[in-house]
């Protein structure tokens, strides 16, 4: 009985994982498009694709050491 009782509980657990993959990613969607940052109409031509500055940016003087560091978490 205690065996019987483990293994519904697992199957019971797998298609409930499953269900949860298949949701809906439209409460995402509509997070991602209120929060959105407002986009520039007047972008410079030149170097448009560096983005339009909201950022900030980085100054680095002639002969200084510049390091490129990256995190990559899984």
């Amino acid at each position: 009985m205690k065996k019987r009782l483990s293994l519904l509980t697992a199957v019971l657990l797998g298609f409930a994982l499953i269900a949860g993959a298949c949701g809906s990613d439209s409460a995402e969607e509509e997070v991602t498009a209120t929060t959105a940052a407002p986009t520039t109409t007047a972008a410079p031509e030149t170097g448009a694709y560096l983005g339009d500055g909201s950022l900030g940016e980085v100054r680095v003087d002639d002969g200084e050491a510049i390091q490129i560091r990256s995190l990559n978490a899984i």
